[in-house]
């Protein structure tokens, strides 16, 4: 299926492996600023492309289910809650994405 980006999911890149690898050892917000670009080109969009190509099929389950492909909707953010952990890192080094039901996020 081609997406909002104009294609589909071709699997992640070692880029995209390279990328967490190097934002777990660089957890801060100097060096994500710096690599934002990698970010959304490596990750947010592989990320986007799979939402889109699945969404068709996660449709015919449930049509209340949300599929567009947008951050804190279906793609978690990057940017950790920091207020009550012990681990103040400031960002996530996995990432996930999760079909929701509309019915919840409202």
């Amino acid at each position: 299926m081609v997406t909002e980006t104009g294609e589909s999911f071709k699997g992640f890149s070692k880029s995209t492996l390279d990328f967490l690898k190097n934002l777990k050892a660089n957890n801060n917000k100097v060096w994500f600023e710096t690599h934002k670009q990698d970010y959304q080109e490596y990750l947010l969009k592989p990320l986007k492309d799979l939402v889109m190509d699945l969404s068709s099929f996660m449709l015919s389950i449930d049509p209340y289910l949300e599929t567009k492909p947008a951050v804190n909707k279906t793609i978690s953010r990057i940017y950790r809650d920091t207020r009550f952990s012990k681990d103040k890192s400031p960002y996530k080094s996995t990432m996930w994405i999760i079909p929701a039901s509309d019915l919840f996020l409202s």
